[in-house]
């Protein structure tokens, strides 16, 4: 004799392999939008690199400066290009110099003002000049990176 099969078995199973399915399949957790609470994270991460290149752009900051030991991977060009390849060398060279200061303020306390902010500061960049078209110049290289700035 020939046992019936419960319904409520297999669809436990197809609810199973599709969620494995998915979690699989998924790539990398998307960029917050802007407005978004997890957006100042990203921001925070992001901003170092943007207001180095404010301030290679303004003049604060000269190419030929000390703090560059020869020409580092990340700088091509005269800009600030960061990619998956260049993203270490950068953080390791802010890291050691993130204590410049430039209009009052170290460049780290200036990170966190635009993080929170949620734009750049018109004391280190101008004020012709937005957080969001800079991120897309400096990560635009970078396929994975989005772009946690508002307009």
């Amino acid at each position: 004799m020939r046992q019936r099969r419960q319904p409520g078995i297999w669809a436990a199973a197809v609810i199973l392999l599709g969620c494995a399915v998915a979690a699989c399949s998924s790539g990398p957790p998307p960029i917050p939008a802007p407005t978004s609470s997890q957006a100042g994270q990203f921001r925070s991460s992001d901003a170092p690199a943007l207001l180095v290149e404010c301030m290679l752009s303004q003049g604060t900051l000269g190419r030929s400066d000390s703090i560059f030991s020869g020409s580092p991977g990340w700088l091509r060009n005269g800009n600030i290009v960061i990619t998956a390849a260049t993203e270490a060398k950068f953080n390791s060279w802010y890291q050691a110099n993130s204590g410049i200061s430039v209009a009052g303020k170290t460049l780290t306390e200036w990170a966190q003002w635009a993080a929170a902010n949620d734009k750049l500061p018109a004391q280190v960049c101008g004020s012709s000049v937005s957080a969001s078209a800079l991120q897309r110049q400096v990560f635009g290289k970078d396929p994975a990176a989005g772009n946690p700035w508002g307009a």
